[in-house]
């Protein structure tokens, strides 16, 4: 899971850890320059979460959510609880862009 941001928007990307993030590849996807947030924006945008953790689902923050299609065709998906010591077991089908 990442952060990132462009100058006016930001976006949680959810793909699996085996999977690589290419910025540019986002860019042309969707026509804009990203970069990752920092620490200190994620600690802000995440207050009730460990310093650099991000929540496994994130619904209240209106901070839009970019799904890799292969997250919903594997059995169980494993995401940090915010806290960097947890781990929320989800099952692939039930994580699907609504």
């Amino acid at each position: 899971m990442s952060v990132c941001r462009s100058f006016t928007i930001l976006r949680t990307i959810y793909l699996l850890s085996s999977h690589h993030l290419r910025l540019s590849d986002l860019k042309t996807e969707l026509g804009q320059e990203l970069r990752f947030a920092s620490e200190d924006e994620i600690v802000y945008l995440f207050r009730e979460c460990d310093r650099g953790a991000i929540p496994p689902v994130d619904t209240c923050s209106g901070i839009d959510a970019l799904i890799d299609d292969d997250m919903e065709r594997k059995q169980d998906i494993y995401l940090e609880s915010g806290d960097h010591a947890v781990l929320v077991q989800i099952r692939g089908r039930n994580f699907a862009p609504p």
